[in-house]
């Protein structure tokens, strides 16, 4: 019978290992659970007079073949952290362990709602102290007016009648929700009142997310996070419907995220918050995207219960869906949003769904720099389903300029409670706040007060860069008919005074090859070229920014003469001893 051995290496410069025999005894394995015990062998090689190494940690394998492979084995580290697999194997795995690990939530601050009135006015006064640059987009005037033809008609517009080029053609209106409101405060108070509806949208919105941000954070640093988000958004505060959809989204996502947290399928009393919203703007789609990703978070923070978690939320999302569907157009209220993926990269033609430019220092640039640093100095860890959110977020922004908004709103909001984790107080009590109560009234006054100037001073309009009055009551005083050519931006202000468009910010609408033929025709195209699109598209005059270097081409253009220019607009008009034979009659021919 053989007798038990050790075999040891005393050091690496022995060519030859000692060979030392042990008596009763099979070092290193565990006679009861046929494991291995590295204990047990340290124990017989002190006996031998060998001092051992360090313990390593316990191997458990499945079988000896797994043994032999070093895999399909688990490893006690002896601190009782397990892993499984080869080293590199049990490197991924617990990267992935750490991405989906979930930290009790931490629980939420005592917040003051003066303290969030006070800001929610406070930053009401802000938006509607730039007042001006809410109503710089063109887009502003056809939602106007769409809300206009809504309330004369008593429905929906279905097919178009805003334009010569598209006229008859279905029409889908999915913001007529949003049109309503505007055309109603145009009503009662022209540009002002639409001005301080958008105001009062947005500083609503930016109170919800302060009062999330205090819930978890410190109230300096729920400010400073909603400055940062205040930053992203100032190029995109605008009076359009997504504007107005803020507070709801910003609420959406919010609790969202609390019904994640707590592993609970989120309230059903959201759900006509979702039919609002999908008749409001078509970010609804993001809304319902959402749900996913903190659905997965639900489920994992559910342990044992997971599948069930899963079933909730899916069900939730399932009438969240049919809620989106409850509109005037049906189910295509789902499907309509889907057409400006259409564009394609013509969509880039258009200012806001250009990519970011980095090639100046502009604000997304800063807070991306900043946030960077201030991850890599603090060491905040989100979950892998957060991080996930953040990246797509991120995708948007940098694909299309409009969306650095949701990033910087919906951004702060994801990473709140990771970093509430990762700088947590003891108690999480709330600062004092006791001169919030003279700051009420105070505050109060001061909106009120800045509301009543706003609809006296006359300073609220939009700017004339998008009102070309002007040159167009020029070129109806020349007697201008048939079919014009206007530049993009003029678009929204003929919708408002009932004149056809060739084409105005319903980009979707018209599709990707005649957004691209217009504007290669206006930007780039040779005195031929255009030409023949002006011939093609049968116009008869012109009414184009002075910029565009199509002016300049139909300045030297035989058979067209300027009629009229000024510092908005430009006005061409086929010549009178050409126009025999070439002229188009009729504003709708």
């Amino acid at each position: 019978m053989l007798k038990p051995t050790l075999i040891v290496l005393d050091s690496f410069r022995h060519a030859r290992p000692r060979v030392i025999p042990v008596s009763g005894f099979n070092p290193g394995i565990d006679p009861g659970t046929g494991h291995d015990d590295p204990p047990r062998a340290s124990s017989a090689l002190q006996n031998a007079g060998v001092k051992p190494l360090p313990f390593q940690g316990r191997r458990s394998c499945r079988s000896d073949k797994a043994a032999r492979a070093g895999s399909g084995c688990e490893y006690d580290d002896g601190n009782g952290r397990m892993n499984a697999g080869r080293q590199g194997n049990s490197v991924i795995l617990r990267f992935f362990s750490a991405a989906l690990k979930f930290p009790p939530v931490l629980p939420p601050r005592v917040v003051d709602e003066r303290l969030v009135l006070c800001f929610g006015a406070a930053m009401y006064m802000l938006i509607l102290f730039v007042a001006p640059q809410l109503l710089k987009d063109p887009d502003t005037l056809w939602h106007i007016k769409l809300g206009e033809v809504i309330f004369a008609t008593g429905h929906v517009p279905r097919v178009d009648t805003f334009s010569y080029t598209m006229a008859g053609a279905d029409y889908h209106d999915m913001q007529w929700l949003s049109q309503v409101p505007m055309n109603l405060c145009y009503r009662m108070g022209g540009y002002a009142a639409v001005a301080m509806l958008s105001a009062f949208a947005a500083a609503a919105a930016f109170a919800i997310l302060y009062r999330e941000l205090a819930r978890r954070l410190n109230e300096l640093t729920a400010f400073a996070l909603v400055g940062l988000a205040f930053l992203l958004c100032l190029t995109h505060l605008l009076c359009r419907p997504h504007t107005l959809v803020s507070p709801i989204l910003v609420l959406w996502t919010a609790c969202l995220i609390r019904s994640a947290e707590s592993g609970r399928s989120p309230s059903l009393w959201l759900l006509p918050f979702m039919t609002i919203w999908a008749n409001m703007h078509a970010s609804f789609l993001l809304g319902l995207v959402l749900i996913a990703p903190f659905a997965i978070e639900a489920a994992l923070r559910r342990g044992q219960q997971r599948a069930a978690a899963a079933a909730k939320w899916a069900g939730f999302g399932v009438l969240a869906l049919a809620a989106a569907a409850v509109s005037p157009y049906g189910i295509e209220q789902i499907s309509a949003p889907f057409r400006i993926f259409d564009l394609g990269s013509a969509a880039n033609l258009i200012g806001e769904m250009q990519p970011q430019d980095f090639s100046n220092l502009e604000p997304f640039e800063m807070v991306l720099l900043l946030g960077l640093a201030a991850a890599l100095l603090s060491g905040v860890v989100a979950p892998l389903t957060r991080i996930a959110v953040l990246l797509g977020l991120f995708h948007m922004a940098l694909s299309h300029m409009r969306h650095a908004d949701l990033f910087g709103i919906l951004g702060v909001l994801v990473l709140a409670e990771p970093i509430a984790q990762r700088f947590k107080v003891s108690g999480r009590q709330a600062i004092p706040t006791a001169w919030v109560r003279f700051a009420v009234p105070v505050v109060g006054i001061a909106a009120a007060l800045q509301t009543a100037l706003a609809f006296q001073n006359g300073a609220i309009r939009p700017p004339a860069n998008i009102v070309p009055e002007a040159a167009f009551a020029a070129a109806m005083a020349e007697g201008m008919n048939g079919r014009l050519l206007n530049d993009f931006n003029f678009g929204g202000y003929l919708i408002s005074i009932g004149a056809p468009t060739f084409i105005d910010g319903r980009a979707e609408f018209f599709g990707a090859d005649r957004l691209t033929a217009y504007i290669h025709a206006l930007r780039s195209s040779g005195p031929d070229e255009l030409a023949q699109y002006l011939d093609e598209n049968r116009i008869n005059w012109t009414l184009l920014e002075p910029g565009r270097p199509a002016v300049r081409t139909l300045d030297h253009m035989p058979g067209w003469r300027r009629v009229y220019a000024d510092a908005t607009a430009v006005v061409h008009a086929r010549s009178t001893s050409i126009c025999q034979g070439i002229c188009y009659e009729g504003r709708g021919s």
